[in-house]
């Protein structure tokens, strides 16, 4: 499965996990070393809990690139109004 890591908060770290559209609430402690917000993780659920977890940097990468193109496009917009005042 796919999780997102969402945000870290009060020494917890929140997990969107894409498969299931659920929140996970973990302890910091048990990210994999070097995880940052928004790094995209590979997880493994067994008999309800967490049994593995990697963080996948290509698709950490692919995310991030497609976000950052988003944001090129949307700054290169015209700027004002379609609406012209008479």
């Amino acid at each position: 499965m796919k999780a997102i890591l969402d945000r870290i908060e009060e020494g917890k770290a929140v997990l969107l996990i894409q498969d299931v559209e659920k929140e996970w609430i973990i302890d910091k402690n048990h990210l994999p070393h070097g995880s940052n917000v928004g790094d995209w993780l590979t997880i493994q659920i067994t008999e309800g809990r967490i049994s593995d977890m990697t963080i996948d940097q290509a698709l950490t990468q692919e995310k991030k690139k497609t976000a950052e193109d988003l944001l090129t496009s949307i700054r290169k917009r015209p700027k004002g109004s379609k609406f012209k005042r008479k």
